[in-house]
């Protein structure tokens, strides 16, 4: 029993470093490959996602449940704010 263990491990991690390496070659490949494009200036339209991601967790949680909802998305929208307008964001 020991031995079909050990050896269903030996396959499977022969699997994993294959996929691994795949996985490497594309990410490594891809960047070379748009390393000519132009950047994509996604720093608004992340901003509207966070916002809105924040809105809805906000609209959607049960306050009975979580009575702190609204003020946790009052310090998320002020911290987007904060760091929007101070271009702190990445």
């Amino acid at each position: 029993m020991f031995l079909f263990v050990l050896q269903y491990h030996v396959d499977e991690m022969k699997k994993s470093f294959l996929f691994s390496a795949l996985y490497a070659a594309f990410v490594f490949g891809g960047r070379h490959l748009m390393n000519k494009r132009a950047k994509f200036e996604l720093r608004k339209p992340l901003v509207l996602w966070s916002l809105t991601l924040a809105v809805f967790r906000s609209s959607f949680s049960n306050t009975k449940q979580d009575p702190h909802a609204p003020v946790l998305l009052l310090k998320q929208l002020s911290i987007l704010f904060h760091l929007y307008s101070h271009q702190l964001l990445p």
